[in-house]
C-alpha cells in the first residue's frame, strides 16, 4: 500500500524544493537528467537562500496585510517596478502597486498565498536575480484555490539591498476550494 505522502497530489514543503534550485524544475522537472543543460552555471547556495527567503518574507506580509511594514522593509525598489499580471503589464511606483494590491484584498478578504516551491537564478557579481515562485492562491476570486507562477526580478540597489523591480504573476490550473 502506498504512503499517503508519496502522492504526487501531496504538495511539497514551502521553500523546500523537491530538485535542485534552478528555473527550469519549474517548467521542465527532469531537465537536470538532459546533456543540454549538463554545463549551466551553479547559483551560490547563501544567494540562493537569501534570495528564497526575501521572496517568503514578501509574501508573508502581503498575506498578514502587513502593508507599511512592507513599505517600510525596503524589498520593493521605491522607484519603478514593472507588474505583469497575466499579461496586463504596467509600470507601477511603490505607492500604485500597494493601492491595487490593498484594493484586491479589500474585495477578497480570504485572499492568501502559500509557497509550494521556489527556484532562483542570479549573478551576484551583476547584482541581478530572479526567482520563479510556485504559488497556491486562495480566496482570489472568492472559492476558487489556483496555482500560480510568480517571477520576481531582483536587482541589488547601492546600499547593497536586495529589492525588487519586475514582478510577473501567472495563473494556473484552479478549482473549488
Amino acid at each position: 500500500m502506498s504512503n499517503a505522502s508519496d502522492s504526487p497530489l501531496t504538495p511539497a514543503e514551502p521553500s523546500k524544493p523537491r530538485q535542485p534550485t534552478t528555473s527550469l524544475n519549474l517548467l521542465l522537472p527532469n531537465f537536470d537528467r538532459s546533456s543540454k543543460y549538463f554545463n549551466l552555471p551553479k547559483t551560490d547556495n547563501a544567494l540562493t537562500k537569501e534570495l528564497e527567503r526575501l521572496t517568503a518574507v514578501g509574501i508573508k506580509l502581503y498575506n498578514e496585510r502587513r502593508f507599511v511594514e512592507l513599505a517600510q522593509s525596503g524589498l520593493i525598489s521605491p522607484n519603478l517596478i514593472k507588474v505583469n499580471q497575466d499579461g496586463n503589464v504596467r509600470n507601477s511606483d511603490f505607492k500604485g502597486h500597494m493601492v491595487d494590491h490593498k484594493a484586491i484584498v479589500a474585495e477578497n478578504p480570504e485572499f492568501q498565498s502559500r509557497v509550494v516551491d521556489i527556484a532562483v537564478d542570479a549573478d551576484e557579481c551583476k547584482g541581478l536575480g530572479t526567482t520563479f515562485a510556485l504559488l497556491e492562491v486562495t480566496g482570489y476570486p472568492s472559492t476558487l484555490c489556483r496555482q500560480t507562477i510568480s517571477v520576481v526580478k531582483w536587482k541589488r540597489n547601492g546600499e547593497g539591498q536586495w529589492q525588487i523591480a519586475n514582478v510577473a504573476n501567472m495563473r494556473g490550473a484552479q478549482g473549488f476550494a
